[in-house]
């Protein structure tokens, strides 16, 4: 079914995009031999959060039966 998005709905739409693309264009500078993924994880959720956004992927349900939410929230133990 197409659902038909109001106004509003394509300006926040307009904005979640323009984040991510802020987002994207950070951690292409970062990327160098020897980053970490933490590290890289870090960088996208202070853009993300200092651009007025929540980043979406922190606890996101696996969505596997038993399976844990997607780890790396503000008490990530690996690095």
């Amino acid at each position: 079914m197409v659902e038909i998005k109001s106004a509003r709905e394509i300006e926040l739409m307009r904005e979640a995009c323009r984040i991510t693309k802020i987002t994207h264009e950070e951690l292409a500078k970062a990327l160098k031999p020897g980053i970490t993924t933490y590290e890289l994880d870090k960088i996208a959720e202070e853009v993300i959060r200092s651009n007025g956004g929540i980043p979406a992927q922190k606890n996101y349900p696996s969505g596997v039966r038993r399976s844990t939410k997607f780890p790396c929230n503000n008490l990530c133990f690996y690095k």
